[in-house]
């Protein structure tokens, strides 16, 4: 019974232990200045702006505050927690895909209506990285983004939120035998990395596991299958 109590007490000081170190890596250390995007006018798009100039694949980055969020900020460096991308089948009909657990019944593979996502989002801070795709290139690609996102909803793959999932994204890791179709759960960056690689549009060097919010914000450019031009995120600013 005693040695029963002193492992019980050893696991409960390690957890909490990693909890405060969490905690202050999230919440003291600052952000590397280059994942910063600073607030002046020419980083800052108003959300009429971003939905007259949006266009299909370009990736929308949100900086949660909650628990779970202070371990991705912890594990990445960086405050962006969660990515999502954008789907516009028409010029005036604007669409959000991405892998979220919002309220208990609803599926966690979401597609919802633009209006619906930044209201939803208005308390945090919100970016947009506009991935410049040719017009002509976009339309072929929105069979294989609505083949993928009708295969991962219609087996209600679930939201990946344990800490070693995202312990996957501290190493590079080569696409080797990654299946998206066997997955029963992925987190939020692996689901978008799925359709950006299947849809040509992102190198499939590396697993999506490998991927996190701020490597796809930040530094995509160099994990592009064709990149001629300079890829910056810019703030949203979204007032009702």
């Amino acid at each position: 019974m005693k040695q029963l109590f002193i492992s019980a007490s050893i696991s409960f000081v390690v957890v909490v232990g990693l909890v405060f170190l969490v905690f202050f890596i999230a919440t003291w250390i600052p952000e590397p200045q280059r994942y910063i995007i600073p607030i002046n006018e020419k980083r800052v798009r108003s959300y009429d702006y971003f939905c007259k100039n949006c266009n299909s694949f370009d990736l929308l980055g949100v900086a949660y505050k909650s628990f779970a969020c202070m371990f991705v900020k912890a594990f990445t460096r960086s405050r962006w927690s969660h990515i999502a991308l954008v789907y516009k089948p028409e010029p005036n009909k604007i669409l959000i895909l991405e892998a979220i657990r919002t309220k208990k019944n609803l599926p966690e593979i979401q597609i919802v209506e633009c209006t619906h996502w930044f209201h939803r989002n208005k308390e945090y801070d919100m970016c947009w990285l506009p991935m410049k795709l040719e017009a002509p290139l976009i339309e072929p690609k929105h069979l294989i983004l609505k083949s993928i996102f009708q295969s991962l909803y219609e087996r209600q793959v679930k939201v990946s939120m344990g800490i070693f999932d995202w312990a996957k994204t501290l190493r590079w890791k080569t696409k080797n035998n990654y299946d998206y179709k066997s997955k029963k759960s992925m987190f939020c960056t692996e689901f978008v990395c799925n359709i950006l690689q299947e849809c040509e549009i992102l190198k499939s060097t590396y697993e999506p596991t490998s991927f996190t919010p701020k490597t796809l914000l930040f530094d995509i450019q160099e994990h592009l299958e064709h990149s001629t031009k300079n890829y910056e995120p810019f703030l949203l600013f979204y007032q009702e």
